[in-house]
């Protein structure tokens, strides 16, 4: 994307660039795979700070009310019947007029939202996934574990200690 990007987390990003800096003057076989990691965490911010710029070019008027009013309850309990009853649409024309605008259906793009929250529980905080699921509106840890590991092919522990500093 280009133009403006609103970082969040700045003293992340403070923090890694100073340990960079401090990294910067050894050789460069010393410390390799924690340069790496540092890098990483950097693209990984960065991603997370894009993601949300992905679906923001929404022409369609009852479909921006929809991300709207999902982005703003998307951790309470969504059902599509909901999102096409409040878009006066059939859920099969919500579903179909969505995924033309979005390029994902609405559970798709809900599920997105919830487990960008989670991973950044993950890395932010020391809450375990019971407590994590239920701030990102899942039954369970079980079932957040289960979603993590589809969606990002790899478990909520390994997700933790790869990508926390």
């Amino acid at each position: 994307p280009s133009g403006k990007i609103t970082f969040h987390r700045i003293d992340r990003y403070i923090s890694t660039f100073s340990l960079i800096r401090d990294l910067a003057d050894l050789p460069t076989s010393d410390h390799l795979s924690y340069k790496h990691h540092l890098l990483m965490d950097l693209l990984y911010l960065y991603s997370m700070n894009t993601q949300d710029e992905i679906y923001t070019d929404v022409k369609d008027p009852i479909i921006q009310t929809a991300v709207s009013y999902i982005r703003n309850h998307a951790f309470e309990q969504i059902s599509l019947k909901k999102l096409a009853e409040q878009s006066f649409l059939s859920q099969s024309q919500f579903s179909r007029r969505f995924f033309a605008a979005m390029g994902v259906t609405p559970m798709v793009y809900l599920t997105d939202i919830r487990i960008k929250k989670a991973q950044n529980l993950l890395i932010d905080s020391d809450y375990n996934l019971e407590e994590i699921a239920q701030q990102c509106s899942y039954q369970n840890g079980f079932y957040l574990s289960r979603v993590i590991k589809n969606r990002c092919n790899i478990s909520p522990s390994e997700f933790r200690k790869t990508h926390r500093i």
